[in-house]
C-alpha cells in the first residue's frame, strides 16, 4: 500500500515504498524488488511532469487549488520559470 502527499517536501512525493511492506513477510523476492523499484521511478517522473506542468499555470490557478505564495515560488524556482 502505498501513501502519498503530493506537495510534502518541496513537491516531492513521500510514500510508503511497497518494498519495505514486502521486508516485513520474510523479505521481497528479486523480482518484486524488480518492480517496486520501477513503480517507484515512474511515480517519480509523474510527479515531476506534474509539478513541471503546474509551474506554467497562473498563480490564479495555483492560489485555488491550494497553493500559497511562497509554495508557488518554490515551484516556480525548482523549474526555472
Amino acid at each position: 500500500m502505498s501513501v502519498s502527499s503530493y506537495f510534502a517536501g518541496g513537491f516531492a512525493v513521500t510514500s510508503e515504498k511497497t518494498a519495505s511492506g514486502a521486508a516485513k513477510n520474510g523479505g521481497a523476492g528479486f523480482l518484486a524488488r524488480v518492480l517496486a523499484a520501477i513503480a517507484t521511478a515512474r511515480e517519480a517522473q509523474a510527479n515531476r511532469e506534474a509539478n513541471r506542468y503546474l509551474a506554467r499555470q497562473p498563480d490564479r490557478l495555483l492560489r485555488d487549488i491550494g497553493l500559497d505564495e511562497r509554495e508557488i515560488a518554490d515551484l516556480r524556482r525548482q523549474y526555472d520559470l
